[in-house]
């Protein structure tokens, strides 16, 4: 459902939609289940599609802890989830530097956009 909606450009239904989804699989699956690093993983791509990559950063190292520990260091999702990290990283230095140089000359910031997609549960 969150990629639909976020498929549809409907960002804050489908961080609502996995933030929900996120709080009923914790009660019912381990804290290490695949399926809540899935969810954190789309959480984590509904914010950095708001622009708020702190918080983005946050939920994809949360889900590249249960990836690690799931799957060991080769697996593809271990190496999507340290490229979602290495992009926002990079992401969160070029808006940086951007703003840096638009204070100087007062253009708007450019706006950062994502092109991965969710996993769909």
């Amino acid at each position: 459902m969150s990629c639909l909606y976020s498929n549809c450009d409907m960002r804050e239904d489908a961080l609502r939609y996995e933030l929900k989804a996120l709080e009923l699989n914790r009660q019912i699956l381990s804290s290490d289940h695949i399926n809540i690093a899935n969810r954190l993983r789309n959480i984590g791509l509904d914010y950095e599609e708001m622009n708020n990559l702190s918080e983005a950063l946050r939920y994809f190292s949360e889900s590249l802890s249960i990836y690690q520990a799931n799957y060991g260091p080769e697996h593809e999702m271990v190496k999507r989830g340290e490229a979602d990290i290495a992009i926002l990283k990079e992401k969160q230095f070029s808006l940086s530097y951007h703003k840096e140089e638009n204070n100087s000359s007062n253009k708007a910031s450019p706006t950062v956009v994502s092109s991965r997609a969710c996993i769909i549960l």
